[in-house]
């Protein structure tokens, strides 16, 4: 945890765009915000899934509207802010877990797969936030909450797009941070491992030898622990890892080539290759 910010997010009645809603992770969120009594505006392009998450969140009695929308689409993603300001008026809260991972070696890699990943991982919640900060400032409130990844601290093979993607978000949210100091618009950046029943990394990983211990996995509750704690506590960044990983992420950006042999010695560079021989990506 990094850097507290000031005072928390009043979460009751505050409105809350959620991308990637349909997802475990975002789903979760949703449900948390909703017991604590947000107005929740989901956004994903799976309508049936964000159909099943609103019928969960009535259980809390808030208002929860669903938006379908198509992040790689540019005119659907620059819609998406006034959408959900004509129904449920102004965002206080955005909360950015859409995301897409493809474990693949470069080379098996094609420009459209590439596009993919930088659009849904990095333009897209550039450019939401660009749309939904003038607002914020205008009102003197208002918080982002990018989800990045260890893949942008700690980067490994067969994840070169994704992590570069990764590395792009943690560098957006904290360059923002530092360019609304005083604006009453803060941002924090949450960076999880891998993150158990939800993602492609998940997935991936079943019917592998990989250890999920080894690896530093974590589950979706820590994730959604660490989001409300972002907003709770005004943190700038949490990591949520299941293994220490402060020394190799300073090692990584002082020294590439030991942080390069820690990484072999301790298996961790295999999670990315081995799930890409699985897909026959390597």
């Amino acid at each position: 945890m990094i850097g507290r910010m000031g005072p928390a997010v009043t979460l009751k009645g505050a409105v809350v765009l959620i991308t990637g809603a349909a997802g475990a992770l975002g789903g979760d969120v949703a449900l948390r915000l909703a017991s604590r009594g947000a107005k929740l505006a989901l956004a994903d392009r799976d309508e049936a899934g964000l159909d099943r998450l609103i019928n969960d969140c009535a259980l809390h009695k808030v208002v929860a509207r669903k938006f379908v929308v198509d992040l790689l689409d540019s005119e659907q993603l620059l819609a998406l802010p006034d959408r959900v300001e004509q129904t449920l008026g102004p965002i206080d809260v955005f909360v950015s877990s859409a995301g897409i991972e493809i474990n693949a070696c470069l080379h098996t890699i094609s420009p459209q797969e590439i596009d993919v990943q930088l659009g849904i991982n990095l333009r897209g919640p550039m450019v939401l936030t660009s749309k939904i900060v003038p607002g914020m400032r205008a009102r003197k409130r208002g918080h982002v909450v990018i989800i990045s990844s260890m893949s942008g601290k700690v980067f490994l093979p067969a994840k070169s797009v994704y992590a570069a993607a990764k590395a792009g978000s943690l560098a957006f949210a904290h360059a923002l941070r530092r360019e609304l100091v005083g604006t009453g618009v803060t941002t924090s950046v949450i960076a999880p491992s891998v993150v158990m029943g939800a993602g492609q990394a998940h997935r991936a990983m079943l019917g592998t030898a990989l250890d999920p211990k080894k690896l530093g996995a974590v589950t979706i509750e820590q994730c959604t622990n660490a989001v409300l704690d972002a907003l709770d506590r005004q943190l700038s960044e949490v990591t949520v890892t299941g293994r220490p990983s402060g020394i190799l992420t300073a090692v990584q950006a002082v020294w590439p080539g030991l942080a390069d042999l820690i990484i072999r010695m301790s298996g961790v560079d295999q999670f990315g290759l081995v799930t890409a021989e699985k897909n026959g990506r390597r």
